[in-house]
């Protein structure tokens, strides 16, 4: 299934327009507590349009201490789907950067989980606490930067007060993924439910991001190796739809509970064995979810190419040696 979506991806609606100005005020010094109170409410009890989103996230990035980067990618997935698998989203931005792609991971500190991307990177003796000069720095030099989200989306802290009171899902929950200050122009997006993925391949079109939005039918915000995951590409404007079955791609069946860890820090060793090809198990979950940067990037013409070329790359230890540059 293709569709094309708001005039190839070059419209600007009111919606998107009143939503950006909107935004804009709320995080401004003039605006009141009540009436973020009252807009997060409205968030949470409404369903909204990605041109909505597209305006509020926009606004959100628009305040941050750092500039548009071309050509970069994130990989990025909503989190709260309580499976506890590994950092698999982080650990494929680690990995697709080891094979020549860009990456600007954009990431918090756990927030519905024990063990969030932050705390990840942290775990690897990765520096989190760095400015804006030294940002490009670190990405020329190994293709890869991690940018804590408060340190350099200040806007985000003016709702911090707000959203403990709601207590909710807002649409906080689906910016934080699309408000990478770097502005990426592809982006590869896992959600915990599908309604989310199709409206995020909405305002990558409205955006004329080139990406993959993807929700597994069992919940998770990766693809499955053990089930069918439902993705939408998106390219020049159009949004494709298909159905994968994660074994299928890998030619393996994986036991679920062999990628997942309650456990924080046991969870971060299983992810780093996974980057290291130590557990085959989780080496196969990273590379079926690095495999549609490869895709979209035009590195490989389908998705069980790309996985072959990913756990290649795992098993030889390109990945590994990769991993260690990063946190030097």
């Amino acid at each position: 299934m293709q569709t094309d979506y708001e005039g190839n991806g070059q419209a600007s609606t009111n919606a998107e327009e009143d939503a950006y100005s909107r935004m804009i005020h709320l995080v401004s010094g003039s605006a009141t507590e009540e009436e973020r109170d009252e807009f997060l409410r409205y968030t949470a009890d409404n369903k909204l349009s990605a041109q909505e989103i597209t305006g509020f996230s926009r606004a959100i990035r628009s305040r941050s201490s750092l500039s548009p980067v071309p050509g970069l990618m994130d990989i990025v997935g909503t989190g709260g789907d309580g499976k506890n698998t590994v950092n698999v989203s982080t650990a494929s931005a680690i990995t697709a950067s080891s094979l020549g792609i860009r990456v600007a991971k954009h990431g918090n500190r756990a927030i519905t989980s024990r063990h969030g991307s932050a705390d990840f990177m942290r775990f690897l003796g990765y520096d989190l606490e760095f400015g804006k000069d030294q940002a490009l720095m670190r990405l020329n030099r190994s293709n890869f930067i991690y940018l804590l989200a408060p340190h350099f989306n200040t806007a985000f802290s003016t709702f911090s007060e707000a959203r403990k009171r709601i207590g909710r899902r807002t649409v906080f929950n689906i910016m934080g993924p699309i408000t990478n200050p770097l502005d990426p122009d592809f982006m590869i997006l896992g959600s915990y439910n599908l309604d989310t993925a199709e409206i995020y391949s909405q305002v990558l079109a409205i955006g004329s991001k080139t990406g993959a939005c993807f929700s597994s039918e069992s919940g998770m915000d990766e693809i499955s190796p053990a089930g069918r995951t439902h993705i939408y590409y998106v390219r020049d404007g159009r949004i494709s739809k298909s159905v994968i079955n994660g074994e299928s791609v890998t030619g393996e069946r994986t036991d679920i509970a062999e990628i997942t860890e309650p456990d924080p820090v046991r969870c971060f060793q299983k992810t780093l064995d996974g980057l290291y090809g130590r557990n085959l198990h989780v080496s196969r979950f990273i590379a079926l979810n690095t495999a549609p940067a490869l895709v979209v990037k035009n590195l490989a013409r389908n998705l069980e190419d790309a996985y072959d070329m990913v756990m290649q790359a795992i098993t030889s230890g390109i990945v590994a040696d990769h991993a260690r540059r990063i946190v030097e």
